[in-house]
């Protein structure tokens, strides 16, 4: 097997959670928590840079894969956190 094969492999695991990290962050805008949702981007920003330098350092293009996938659970847990708090809150 190819490294380009095995490193498209670990990035499919990513399209597993990429309609969630899709829906929560269309669900964010229509609760209009914009503010939350740029504060999710930066944090996420922030992590895949520290991730993607460690990991591509020590496992060079597999590292890059499994941070794909790490970053889109990452997002995915952000988003779908913001949007089951915004859910949980009484109406007022």
């Amino acid at each position: 097997m190819s490294y380009a094969i095995k490193i498209l492999q670990i990035m499919s695991i990513a399209l597993f959670f990429s309609p969630f990290v899709s829906f929560f962050f269309q669900q964010m805008i229509i609760q209009q928590q914009q503010k939350e949702l740029i504060r999710n981007i930066l944090f996420a920003i922030a992590v895949n840079l520290v991730s993607a330098i460690v990991l591509s350092y020590y496992f060079s293009g597999v590292g890059m894969a499994i941070n794909v996938i790490l970053v889109y659970i990452f997002i995915c847990y952000l988003n779908g956190n913001a949007v089951y708090k915004k859910i949980k809150q009484p109406a007022t």
